[in-house]
């Protein structure tokens, strides 16, 4: 091996133990969301969370591509879910991104079992309210 090949191989296996030092993973979708904060205002903000987490974890990814969600004043169908991520979801490391495959990355197990977990969370705050249209008939008495 020359030199120039020697150095290169030096600076590549440094880069990749960074990366294991930092505790990245493939998915920068999960490297995001993991340990991220959830950031809401009101009630319509979290329930509009919640709904984005349900779909996160029911949805095939053209299906999530296709959604939208209302935003911070609650106009419906303004934000794409990477937006509403990007809005309501603080990441614990600074300059974190969803990186390019986003519909493909939050499919992940592990995104999804952090969706899981976060929904308990937010939906133990308080119940969500049901929808007019599926809330049940008053029974006669």
């Amino acid at each position: 091996m020359n030199r120039t090949t020697v150095t290169g191989l030096l600076i590549l296996t440094a880069v990749l133990l960074l990366i294991a030092a930092c505790g990245g993973t493939s998915n920068p979708v999960a490297d995001y969301l993991l340990e991220s904060e959830v950031r809401c205002e009101n009630e319509t903000q979290r329930c509009n969370i919640c709904n984005a987490l349900q779909d996160i974890i029911l949805l095939a990814p053209d299906q999530l591509r296709e959604r939208r969600y209302c935003d911070y004043a609650g106009s419906p169908n303004r934000w794409d879910l990477p937006t509403l991520v990007q809005r309501h979801f603080v990441p614990a490391r600074s300059g974190a991104t969803l990186g390019p495959q986003f519909y493909q990355d939050v499919k992940a197990t592990e995104v999804r079992q952090w969706a899981e977990k976060t929904l308990a969370r937010l939906t133990e705050i308080a119940p969500l309210p049901v929808e007019p249209e599926t809330a049940p008939e008053p029974s006669g008495g």
